[in-house]
């Protein structure tokens, strides 16, 4: 009897279940499709095309089931309840974050990430670009380690982490001293200050300064004196929208020159001209860090009032966005491009550009990945 007691509880406990998950896909569905979710700041999943081919190895079957994990109604209700579940039963990490020590939240970087094909050929398209373009440009190469390498100490006891500034310098040696810039040894001397944000990947304003310094040093730009302007006290990156708890906000800075100092901006060849790198606009969303530069794009040109005859091209991931604002008074022209969106030939753009450096600046982690590095010598 107990155990038949037992069976009709089971059966009734996984029809509500079942009851609740057809319920979510039924509001999701009324709901619509949404495209972008800012909470997350990505695209969502759209409903795939049935295909023949994808349907017989399964493809489809993933996409949709994709799909209809991005459909969820109160998804982000579903997220933070994981989240519980996960901590609750001592999982290492949730969805590929630690937490960490001090309120951060510090991305998971595994081996396999950075020994794959991918990875390889882009080190082998990084060396091939800087031999084609040594010899007629200045041409430096900043790799920037993530969080977990400069602020292992903030890292779980038990978080697993990989040698970010060995795999770096192994880079460096097949390019050449001459055309790279160590980030790693600053950022390690400046640990216990406020260099990557606790909830976001990206590094802080005041990390990339540190780095900017080593750069100007390399490349023979003065040093302006800055006062720093707080902009915002209430970010969330992408970390916190990983595993979606209440937790910390942080802070935006910006570095304002004591020097004055005018730029004309265009994004993406609009006639439209701005006169700041700075997008105001930005702090009114979730994705606050998009006020650098505004965001993601193809391709920013900016003139400057700097006296000199320097332009330069940045080929760039989005950890150079709060960097730029640094090579205004060294540069009176700055092209920066931005691989994932830009469709243009790299090799007849620094034909015609009459760039005097070029500078790639990547973080080392979404260098690795990053499907789009062929375009440098493509």
């Amino acid at each position: 009897m107990k155990k038949l007691k037992g069976s009709i509880r089971s059966k009734v406990t996984v029809t509500i279940f079942l009851l609740i998950l057809s319920g979510m896909s039924v509001f999701g569905f009324a709901a619509g499709d949404e495209r972008y979710s800012e909470k997350e700041n990505r695209y969502l999943a759209i409903k795939p095309d049935l295909d023949r081919e994808n349907l017989l190895n399964g493809k489809y079957q993933e996409d949709y089931e994709t799909y209809l994990a991005d459909k969820t109604v109160f998804r982000n209700k579903w997220i933070e309840f994981k989240t519980y579940i996960e901590l609750a039963s001592l999982k290492k990490d949730v969805n590929g974050v630690y937490f960490g020590k001090d309120n951060y939240l510090i991305a998971r970087q595994d081996t396999d990430k950075f020994e794959t094909e991918n990875a390889d050929k882009n080190c082998e398209y990084l060396e091939e670009f800087v031999d084609n373009y040594k010899k007629n440009t200045d041409i430096c190469v900043m790799l920037v380690p993530n969080t977990s390498e400069i602020l292992k100490d903030k890292l779980p006891k038990y978080a697993y982490n990989f040698n970010e500034t060995r795999y770096i310098n192994d880079i460096y040696k097949e390019i050449g001293e001459d055309n790279t810039v160590d980030v790693n040894e600053i950022l390690k001397a400046h640990k216990d200050e406020y260099l990557y944000y606790k909830t976001d990947h990206h590094w802080t304003t005041l990390g990339a300064y540190y780095a900017f310094t080593e750069y100007a040093d390399k490349t023979g730009i003065n040093i302006e004196k800055y006062t720093t302007k707080l902009v915002t006290d209430k970010f969330y990156g992408t970390m916190s929208s990983k595993v979606n708890l209440e937790i910390e906000a942080d802070k935006v800075y910006i570095y304002e020159p004591d020097k004055e100092e005018e730029v004309s901006v265009s994004y993406n060849n609009s006639t439209e001209l701005k006169d700041s790198l700075y997008e105001m606009s930005a702090l009114d969303k979730k994705d606050k860090y998009s006020i650098f530069l505004g965001g993601n794009n193809p391709l920013v040109q900016i003139t400057t009032n700097a006296k000199n005859d320097r332009k330069v091209l940045v080929i760039k991931d989005s950890f150079a966005h709060c960097f730029i604002p640094f090579m205004i008074s060294g540069f009176s022209k700055i092209d920066v491009v931005d691989l994932r969106y830009y469709n243009g030939s790299i090799g007849k753009m620094i034909e015609e550009g009459g760039y005097t450096d070029i500078l790639v600046l990547y973080n080392v982690g979404n260098f690795v990945e990053d499907k789009n590095i062929y375009k440098l010598v493509n």
